[in-house]
């Protein structure tokens, strides 16, 4: 579903596997304990949406444009989420272990209590973003050069 115009829609405890929403606007959804399994949702435009508890692995979010999004508890683990601009996101206590934010700007992102082991940031621009609590492991390359 390409373009896919679903501003206001309700996704709330769906499970949707492997789902193609190219360029799609998810502004004001509800995906509040959601799966989305393995989607692809590329290029995508979500502005106050609810994304609680939502449960995304591996999903690509590839050159999206997130606003005001709430991402709290979420399950995003080996999901890619490089070429991202963020803006005033929540990823509080959320699972976000190996995830890719290359190539992003993140803007007042919150990432308090979120397991980021992993996770890739090469060449992302951070701007009062917010680690506390955050799980970051010395082992891998978290902010490589």
């Amino acid at each position: 579903m390409s373009e896919a115009l679903l501003e206001g829609s309700s996704f709330a405890s769906a499970t949707v596997v492997d789902a193609r929403l190219n360029r799609a606007d998810l502004s004001n959804t509800d995906l509040t304990k959601s799966k989305f399994d393995g989607s692809t949702l590329t290029n995508v435009t979500m502005t106050d949406a609810l994304c609680h508890e939502t449960h995304m692995p591996r999903v690509t979010l590839t050159g999206s444009h997130l606003i005001r999004v709430s991402f709290v508890k979420a399950v995003l683990q080996s999901s890619q989420l490089d070429r991202i601009t963020a803006s005033n996101v929540d990823f509080s206590d959320a699972r976000l272990a190996g995830m890719n934010f290359a190539d992003s700007e993140l803007t007042a992102v919150k990432f308090a209590g979120a397991d980021l082991r992993a996770a890739n940031f090469t060449n992302t621009t951070l701007s009062d973003v917010d680690f506390t609590g955050a799980v970051l492991s010395s082992k891998y390359c978290i902010f490589c050069p």
